[in-house]
């Protein structure tokens, strides 16, 4: 379980995608328009809130529990693609680099 109250997941459900674990967490609704349509489509994680966190975990404990192998193959796929370190920084120096030329001009 990650960030419940957040309304997104953070580094310790990154990692946890990474090793193929199942990640609860809150997602706020109006935050996924920050993100591209793939990803919003391909994020893995199980939602929950406060106030549906004991509801939501006992449904993963019991009557979802053959789900999560498979959830936590789709979440290493995710981090995989979402989360490369790699491509990460080349999109952060292009980011940069392109505020760099903007103000020089």
């Amino acid at each position: 379980m990650d960030q419940v109250f957040a309304g997104w997941y953070g580094g310790l459900g990154v990692e946890l995608m990474a090793l193929g674990k199942p990640v609860i967490c809150y997602v706020r609704e109006e935050d996924l328009r920050f993100i591209e349509p793939e990803m919003q489509s391909q994020l893995p994680v199980i939602r929950a809130e406060p106030g549906t966190i004991y509801r939501v975990l006992k449904e993963c404990l019991t009557s979802h529990r053959h789900k999560l192998a498979e959830l936590g193959a789709l979440s290493r796929t995710y981090v995989e693609r979402w989360h490369d370190p790699l491509r990460t920084a080349a999109s952060l120096k292009e980011a940069y680099e392109t505020a760099v030329r903007k103000r020089n001009q």
